[in-house]
């Protein structure tokens, strides 16, 4: 198992073109995109659009620090994989009646659904593969020192 550093890993994450996924027992948000940056305080790491004025204007997810301590490579069957994130490594922190948990991003997309019919998106399955060899399936996560606040 492959240790990271939490804001590290979760900004190398989000620099692919992905979906990042929040749930709860009551529901799920979700951020699309190619254009987010992560923004950390001592209690708090925040996932922000670029290019805006302000960060609050826009739709941005709160993540508090040092909360998720494992994370995998979860992968389903013509579906594109995602780093599932957890709270406990037993995953004893799945929400929901399928019990996902509670934060995952995305890998780009393995297919294009135009019109209702999936077209495989090669490149982005390879980038996939690629990177999957290169980090590994399984992450400790340990909350590194504060660094200086981004924009």
């Amino acid at each position: 198992m492959r240790k990271v550093d939490e804001v590290e890993f979760i900004s190398q994450l989000i620099d692919m073109h992905t979906i990042i996924v929040l749930r709860n027992e009551q529901g799920a948000a979700e951020l699309n995109g190619d254009d987010f940056f992560v923004s950390v305080s001592d209690q708090w790491l925040t996932i922000y659009h670029k290019n805006i004025d302000r960060k609050e204007s826009r739709s941005h997810i709160h993540l508090r620090r040092g909360q998720y301590i494992y994370a995998e490579v979860t992968e389903d069957a013509e579906y594109t994989p995602f780093i599932a994130f957890w709270t406990k490594k037993d995953k004893s922190d799945a929400v929901g009646a399928d019990k996902h948990c509670g934060f995952a991003i995305y890998f780009p997309p393995f297919y294009n659904w135009h019109k209702n019919r999936k077209t495989v998106i090669a490149q982005n399955q390879q980038f996939y593969q690629a990177w999957v060899t290169q980090y590994g399936r399984q992450f400790e996560i340990i909350r590194g020192p504060l660094l200086p606040r981004t924009n």
